[in-house]
């Protein structure tokens, strides 16, 4: 557990960062507090808008001028209105690269990734139970009730039991990063799981986490096909929702499925 300290020392070096960042920097003080942190970065994330807005004013949310790709490091970016057609070119995001990594579509939001993945997955499946871990992000369990509705939640006790037992429903796990770590090992010792598809939702891990390794390779033991879904508008941007960016990375398709599956 990390001490109240060391938090704020941690997020006082995030803040730092950010705020050179900008062209005039914020006079801020040390936050002695979490409300001050969060504060601090609304503050620091409406300054870059109010910047950007008034420095390229043609490459808002709709982009008005095309003077070619906009970068970012190793990352270009082109769209035109409301960034639906957006598409991003750079390498790929996870540490764990390589020849099992296929096909990432890039989203205006983390929920705008998965709630694609459910909602068009209605027209290679009709019906399906999806299997949700102890603690998954509520918000993705709301879209879910309220949208998906050729898809059945299974509340898991976040055992390995519950991935073993055999259905004739097509079955997909969500592998959400947010669970608690008891449920998360308890899956991967989960031996010969009958499902038919992995929805990994990687949020809360870093790029590089061996969590997301360890979640490869069991998919890869078991033969099973696995989706990366994850927001990068919150850990990898630092908490600071400053721009709003989401990605599905497809993997191990080379796996074959029974015809009527994904």
């Amino acid at each position: 557990m990390e001490r109240l300290d060391a938090y704020l020392q941690r997020k006082q070096r995030e803040i730092a960062l950010l705020n050179g960042c900008l062209d005039a920097p914020l006079k801020l003080q040390r936050p002695t507090s979490a409300m001050e942190v969060i504060k601090q970065k609304f503050q620091i994330a409406g300054a870059l808008k109010a910047e950007h807005a008034i420095q390229d004013w043609a490459l808002t949310e709709t982009a008005w001028a095309h003077t070619g790709r906009m970068k970012a490091g190793p990352f270009e970016f082109s769209y035109d209105y409301q960034r639906a057609d957006l598409e991003v070119r750079g390498p790929s995001f996870y540490a764990h690269a390589g020849q099992s990594l296929h096909d990432t579509v890039y989203t205006s939001s983390g929920m705008s990734a998965i709630s694609a993945l459910l909602l068009t997955s209605v027209k290679v499946v009709q019906a399906a139970d999806i299997l949700i871990m102890p603690g998954a992000y509520g918000e993705t369990v709301e879209l879910i009730e309220s949208y998906a509705h050729h898809l059945r939640i299974v509340q898991t006790r976040g055992l390995s039991s519950d991935l073993a037992s055999s259905s004739d429903r097509f079955r997909i796990l969500l592998f959400d990063s947010s669970a608690s770590s008891l449920a998360f090992e308890a899956i991967l010792r989960c031996a010969a799981p009958c499902l038919n598809l992995i929805i990994f939702d990687t949020t809360c891990f870093s790029s590089g986490s061996g969590r997301i390794r360890r979640v490869l390779s069991w998919a890869r033991r078991w033969r099973l096909p696995i989706v990366l879904v994850r927001s990068h508008t919150k850990l990898d941007s630092l908490g600071l929702e400053y721009g709003r960016l989401g990605s599905a990375v497809f993997v191990e398709r080379r796996f074959a499925l029974p015809s009527g599956t994904f």
